[in-house]
């Protein structure tokens, strides 16, 4: 049965002019969801370590040219089974997963939902139906908040040509201004024509409504010139047969019969058919004899047709006219156009580099001008934790040059014929400082000549009868040279003390309870 519910809060909400929360009731317990759905809840989906899943995601939707995705439904069992097949992004999914319902909750409710420990089927449950309550899909509104980041300038320009603020978008849950991901794809949805957000992302202009109306306006003067003396040989014909031309005899066509054929082919020509052009009734006589020959009649023309001819005449130099005054624009257009194709080809077969963001006013072209457009589509990585203890004391007392240290620590690796860089980190925990005050470097090795950041260490405190517990830590992001690539190298941590005590004596010992974990990643950049 359901229940009945009395809001005391419901006065104030329509005062104010907020929107009902969403009810959702488990255990008997009740949790309020805001009532538009903010584009802030799908923040932890877009940090750095999930690109794999966006990318994933839009392969199994596919881009649009426009806004969001071309699919708005998710096949949830092909993206699982898609996941399932990188396992370092299971735990980072469902991390982010929680922080979605996080978001979507709120602090408060989010521990109180804890606290209840719902099950698996209660987040797909809550999942699956705040989401048709919001009017969206999974997908469209994951593809729309894609959309936002990628294209979040040219959406925050066309919102405020039509006077609303894109930044409401990403107003927190249950302020009253907020602009959920429902409204925001009905605001996008249907932009103006020249809308910045209908633009294509590589900065190809397409032709604009103005470009669009010309064309069709020179289109249609080339029609109109090349066809009016065709209409007037038609109009002419026309006349031969009204007066029943015989194959045999001769025929006195009459001035009136001609000038009101030439009337009906200037109508249709749009032009003034009554021109005051003096011209000989010889020439029309030649085209009337032309129409005339193709029926394979015998024509006589014996009439004052003077009128006609003018009309003929007339219309040859409305042509005429339409065709200066517009030549200079033709061959504008026509030049434009072969640019734009000449354009169009290069960058169908090119890859964009860069962007030159050139400000108002500007003549000169700076380096902070130009934006870096390299990208990898779908960027491969390849991670591998490496440890070791050593099996008895190793010490570190070089002071002239770096060694490898701890000598257990030194580990062959195979690099990927793909990697462009590589992440090292490395600990050393458990090592001591021993016999006296100690200072000095860590720092790593890739192969024979490839180092990483020096990292200092120090030790206070250390006198000749005692030692001090140190942990130890270098990393760097290395370039992984060509030459590397594809074959098997060392990876080592390097040590060097640069003091050693006034007694000349201190070191730092790996021994059997010292551990050394080396954290490797082999990236796959643009470079």
């Amino acid at each position: 049965m359901a229940s009945r519910v009395i809001d005391l809060d419901a006065a104030r909400r329509e005062a104010l002019g907020e929107p009902d929360p969403i009810r959702v009731i488990l255990m008997r317990q009740e949790w309020k969801l805001p009532a538009e759905l903010p584009a802030a809840v799908l923040d932890p989906l877009f940090e750095g370590e999930l690109d794999d899943l966006i990318a994933l995601l839009v392969d199994l939707l596919g881009e649009g040219d426009g806004e969001g995705l071309n699919k708005d439904d998710v096949d949830f069992l092909a993206l699982v089974r898609r996941v399932a097949a990188k396992p370092q992004l299971v735990s980072a999914t469902l991390r982010a997963l929680r922080g979605c319902f996080e978001q979507l909750l709120g602090p408060e409710q989010w521990q109180k939902w804890l606290d209840a420990r719902p099950g698996l089927n209660a987040y797909l449950l809550l999942g699956k139906t705040a989401w048709a309550e919001y009017g969206v899909s999974l997908g469209g509104s994951i593809g729309l908040a894609l959309f936002l980041r990628r294209r979040w300038e040219d959406v925050e320009a066309d919102l405020a040509g039509r006077d609303v603020d894109a930044r409401r978008i990403w107003l927190p849950a249950g302020h009253p201004q907020l602009i959920g991901l429902r409204r925001a794809r009905v605001l996008l949805r249907s932009p103006p024509p020249d809308a910045a957000c209908k633009q294509p992302r590589e900065g190809r202009q397409p032709w604009s409504t103005s470009d669009e109306l010309l064309a069709l306006v020179l289109e249609e003067l080339s029609v109109l010139a090349s066809g009016l003396r065709t209409e007037l040989r038609t109009a002419v014909k026309e006349a031969a047969a009204k007066s029943k031309v015989a194959a045999s005899i001769g025929v006195t066509i009459t001035a009136s019969e001609l000038r009101r054929a030439v009337k009906e082919a200037a109508a249709k020509a749009k032009a003034k058919a009554k021109i005051a052009v003096d011209v000989s009734a010889t020439q029309l006589r030649r085209q009337v004899a032309e129409a005339a020959a193709k029926a394979k009649p015998k024509v006589r023309v014996d009439a004052d047709t003077k009128p006609a001819v003018r009309a003929i005449e007339g219309l040859n130099k409305v042509k005429a006219t339409l065709k200066a005054d517009t030549k200079d624009f033709t061959d504008k257009l026509k030049k434009a156009a072969s640019q734009a194709a000449g354009l169009a080809a290069i960058a169908a077969k090119s890859i964009a580099l860069a962007r030159v963001d050139i400000p108002p006013s500007t003549g000169a072209i700076t380096e902070a001008m130009i934006k870096d457009l390299r990208r990898v589509a779908n960027p491969r990585r390849e991670r591998t934790l490496l440890t070791s203890s050593p099996g008895a004391n190793n010490d570190l007392t070089s002071t002239s040059a770096y060694v490898d240290w701890p000598a257990v620590a030194v580990k062959s690796i195979a690099v990927p014929s793909w990697a462009t860089q590589v992440k090292i980190v490395s600990t050393i925990a458990g090592a001591l400082a021993s016999f006296d005050l100690v200072d000095g470097f860590l720092r790593h090795r890739l192969g024979a000549a490839t180092f990483g950041q020096e990292t200092r260490f120090d030790t206070n405190g250390v006198t000749a009868s005692n030692q001090a517990d140190k942990t130890m830590l270098t990393a760097d992001t290395l370039t992984v040279p060509a030459s590397m690539r594809g074959t098997k190298q060392q990876v080592a941590v390097q040590g060097k003390l640069t003091l050693r005590g006034s007694s000349g004596n201190g070191l730092v010992r790996a021994y059997t309870s010292t551990t050394i974990v080396t954290d490797i990643e082999f990236l796959e950049v643009a470079a």
